[in-house]
């Protein structure tokens, strides 16, 4: 029941537990932070998207190569005006969620109740880019899109042949990080 998902949480998530985390991201939330994974900066394929509920509890819903079964509980959370959605890098991410809600037949993607991390460090003279970012205000060190891509050789991985429980792993990390960021750029 799990497939396809990956967590990081106050719980250890099993076929018991996966039904009350995925309620969680339904009720009365308030805001989470959410990134989407790529083949590319131009290759908007989607691999994966993260949803942070909390500074310590995140979950990841693969799409490519395999689709998790849960994927539709995503709507709910996305289209939902009520819930602040923080990305960093907003648009790309955006872009990303509208052309899968379009696929999906999702209602819309709510586009209008949004943070983005990068655009509030930006105007605050900031480091930009989230790693950077997460070690100034957080000093947390998260993986780069580089390290994902070359993993522990000197050979570029396509991200199609890179395990998805590495790329659910670098997606957590930007979740979470995201999500502790905001409050600090507030």
């Amino acid at each position: 029941m799990t497939e396809g998902i990956a967590y990081t949480g106050p719980v250890t998530l099993t076929d018991e537990t996966l039904p009350g985390v995925l309620a969680r991201l339904n009720s009365d939330i308030g805001m989470v932070s959410c990134d989407t994974e790529t083949i590319s900066v131009k290759d908007k394929t989607c691999l994966g998207i993260g949803v942070a509920l909390s500074e310590v509890e995140a979950i990841y819903f693969q799409v490519l190569p395999e689709m998790s079964p849960h994927i539709d509980v995503l709507q709910g959370v996305l289209c939902n005006e009520e819930v602040l959605k923080i990305m960093h890098n907003a648009l790309f991410d955006l872009e990303v969620l509208s052309i899968v809600g379009f696929i999906w037949e999702w209602e819309p993607i709510d586009l209008v109740n949004i943070a983005d991390t990068s655009s509030m460090a930006r105007v605050q003279a900031l480091p930009a880019g989230l790693h950077d970012l997460s070690l100034s205000l957080l000093d947390r060190y998260i993986m780069t899109y580089q390290e994902l891509i070359y993993g522990d050789g000197d050979k570029k991985r396509h991200p199609l042949d890179i395990p998805w429980e590495e790329v659910a792993n670098k997606c957590l990390q930007d979740c979470l990080a995201t999500y502790s960021i905001y409050p600090k750029l507030w």
